[in-house]
């Protein structure tokens, strides 16, 4: 998924322009063969991702395979008076899987049957 938030810019004397949301696009060529417009929207949005909130997203993608280094995408956006923008951003993609730490398991009410198992890994995984 490509997320993002577009703000109405004013035009001319301070009236909003109004933003053209079904004209808010991503180009991820760089990530998924032959994407060059897919459209992001407020379905399933506001989302949280990284303790950033965002009021678009496109749908769930396939990326090429494999995929490896930093990565360039961009978005654009339009109002409905014509005026458009475009934005480039870039991630990296990692590639490597988290590792297990630790694993335990544990009897919280003693009747001795495992009730809780914790995982530990070694970096911080992100909820997605």
């Amino acid at each position: 998924r490509v997320y993002a938030n577009v703000v109405d810019l004013p035009s001319g004397s301070g009236a909003a322009s109004g933003v053209n949301a079904s004209a808010i696009t991503a180009n991820v060529g760089n990530l998924t063969a032959g994407q060059t417009a897919v459209a992001l929207s407020s379905s399933g949005c506001p989302c949280t991702i990284g303790g950033t909130t965002y009021a678009y997203r496109t749908s769930a993608l396939t990326a090429d395979s494999p995929l490896s280094g930093s990565k360039t995408f961009t978005t654009s956006g339009s109002d409905n008076l014509g005026s458009a923008t475009n934005q480039s951003d870039s991630v990296t993609v990692d590639n490597t899987a988290p590792t297990l730490s630790t694993l335990q398991m544990f009897d919280t009410d003693d009747d001795g049957k495992v009730d809780q198992v914790q995982a530990t890994f070694g970096e911080t995984l992100a909820d997605v």
